[in-house]
Protein backbone atom coordinates (compact mmCIF):
# COMPACT_ATOMS: atom_id res chain seq x y z
CA UNK A 1 0.00 0.00 0.00
CA UNK A 2 1.16 3.39 -1.16
CA UNK A 3 -0.45 7.11 0.43
CA UNK A 4 0.91 10.20 1.11
CA UNK A 5 -0.41 13.09 3.09
CA UNK A 6 -0.18 16.71 2.27
CA UNK A 7 1.65 18.65 4.64
CA UNK A 8 -0.58 20.66 7.88
CA UNK A 9 -3.75 18.54 6.12
CA UNK A 10 -5.88 15.53 7.47
CA UNK A 11 -6.29 14.19 4.17
CA UNK A 12 -4.11 11.12 2.85
CA UNK A 13 -4.09 9.66 -0.85
CA UNK A 14 -4.03 6.11 -1.33
CA UNK A 15 -2.29 5.67 -4.82
CA UNK A 16 -3.33 1.65 -6.42
CA UNK A 17 -0.38 -0.06 -5.62
CA UNK A 18 -0.49 -4.31 -4.94
CA UNK A 19 -2.65 -4.09 -1.61
CA UNK A 20 -1.86 -6.00 1.38
CA UNK A 21 -5.87 -6.90 2.37
CA UNK A 22 -5.31 -8.15 5.71
CA UNK A 23 -3.77 -5.06 6.43
CA UNK A 24 -6.01 -2.58 5.25
CA UNK A 25 -8.03 -2.85 9.08
CA UNK A 26 -4.29 -2.34 10.90
CA UNK A 27 -4.26 0.79 8.43
CA UNK A 28 -7.39 2.17 9.41
CA UNK A 29 -6.91 2.22 12.56
CA UNK A 30 -3.28 3.77 13.12
CA UNK A 31 -4.35 6.44 9.99
CA UNK A 32 -7.86 7.44 11.64
CA UNK A 33 -7.08 7.40 15.45
CA UNK A 34 -3.43 7.53 15.95
CA UNK A 35 -2.58 9.48 13.26
CA UNK A 36 -6.04 11.57 12.77
CA UNK A 37 -6.36 11.31 9.11
CA UNK A 38 -10.26 12.54 8.11
CA UNK A 39 -10.62 10.67 4.49
CA UNK A 40 -9.05 7.59 3.17
CA UNK A 41 -9.13 7.86 -0.65
CA UNK A 42 -8.49 5.09 -3.32
CA UNK A 43 -8.54 5.90 -7.24
CA UNK A 44 -8.91 2.47 -9.55
CA UNK A 45 -8.90 2.28 -13.07
CA UNK A 46 -12.51 1.61 -14.23
CA UNK A 47 -11.34 -1.76 -15.71
CA UNK A 48 -9.41 -3.49 -12.84
CA UNK A 49 -12.32 -5.59 -11.59
CA UNK A 50 -9.64 -7.07 -9.01
CA UNK A 51 -8.47 -4.29 -7.17
CA UNK A 52 -12.22 -2.91 -6.98
CA UNK A 53 -13.36 -6.34 -5.28
CA UNK A 54 -10.51 -5.39 -2.75
CA UNK A 55 -11.46 -1.86 -2.00
CA UNK A 56 -15.26 -2.54 -1.43
CA UNK A 57 -14.34 -5.82 1.11
CA UNK A 58 -11.41 -3.34 2.69
CA UNK A 59 -14.88 -1.05 3.53
CA UNK A 60 -14.08 1.63 1.14
CA UNK A 61 -17.09 3.29 -0.61
CA UNK A 62 -17.41 4.25 -4.19
CA UNK A 63 -18.08 8.20 -4.92
CA UNK A 64 -18.30 8.17 -8.68
CA UNK A 65 -16.39 8.13 -11.73
CA UNK A 66 -13.65 10.47 -12.69
CA UNK A 67 -13.83 10.62 -16.40
CA UNK A 68 -10.31 11.01 -18.02
CA UNK A 69 -8.92 11.59 -14.68
CA UNK A 70 -5.23 9.86 -15.73
CA UNK A 71 -3.64 8.39 -18.76
CA UNK A 72 -2.64 5.25 -18.98
CA UNK A 73 -0.25 3.69 -21.43
CA UNK A 74 -0.79 7.14 -23.73
CA UNK A 75 -4.92 7.35 -23.49
CA UNK A 76 -7.38 9.20 -20.83
CA UNK A 77 -8.46 6.68 -18.41
CA UNK A 78 -11.69 6.38 -16.17
CA UNK A 79 -11.16 6.17 -12.78
CA UNK A 80 -13.34 5.20 -9.75
CA UNK A 81 -12.98 7.33 -6.54
CA UNK A 82 -13.05 5.65 -3.23
CA UNK A 83 -12.77 6.55 0.33
CA UNK A 84 -13.26 5.47 3.73
CA UNK A 85 -13.78 7.76 6.77
CA UNK A 86 -13.41 7.34 10.33
CA UNK A 87 -17.37 6.96 10.89
CA UNK A 88 -17.59 4.51 8.21
CA UNK A 89 -16.91 1.73 10.51
CA UNK A 90 -13.77 -0.98 9.88
CA UNK A 91 -13.55 -3.83 7.94
CA UNK A 92 -13.39 -6.86 9.08
CA UNK A 93 -10.20 -7.99 10.31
Amino acid sequence: MHFESLPDSRHAHVGIRPLQADDIPHWFAWAHAHVGIARVQATVLDSNARSLRVLERCGFRREGLLRSYRMVRGTPGDFWMYSHLPGDGMPPS
